[in-house]
């Protein structure tokens, strides 16, 4: 799982996800690609003593999983702590098989009629 990160992007935001590049046909890189990005925030009730985050999508109003990010929008980036990894594989496992294991849990979709999506 050496390959999820915690982005710096443009304007403060920082993001974690399975980052990996995608290359041209002559194998040149020209973007990031971001495989279930979470935005880290800290929780209202957190404190410089019991610090608690939260993770929000990036997109939250889609169904896609990745996105592609220009390399100019990434400031920085660096390996999670334990903490927040194994938070991030938490959150993200039952929808996508981030941790390389097993196919995700299926998750059901309901309408409000109560009837299933095939999402």
């Amino acid at each position: 799982m050496e390959d999820i990160k915690i982005l710096l992007l443009q304007y403060d935001q920082q993001v974690i996800a399975k980052v990996s590049e995608i290359r041209t046909d002559n194998d040149e890189p020209y973007c990031f690609l971001l495989e279930v990005p979470m935005v880290l925030n800290f929780a209202p009730d957190s404190t410089p003593e019991d610090p608690k985050i939260t993770m929000a999508p990036l997109i939250p109003f889609t169904k896609n999983w990745s996105y592609r990010m220009p390399f100019a929008h990434v400031v920085t980036m660096g390996i999670p702590t334990d903490s927040i990894l194994n938070k991030y594989v938490e959150v993200v496992k039952p929808h996508y098989p981030i941790d390389g294991g097993a196919e995700p849990n299926k998750v059901e979709n309901k309408l409000e009629n109560g009837e299933e999506t095939n999402d």
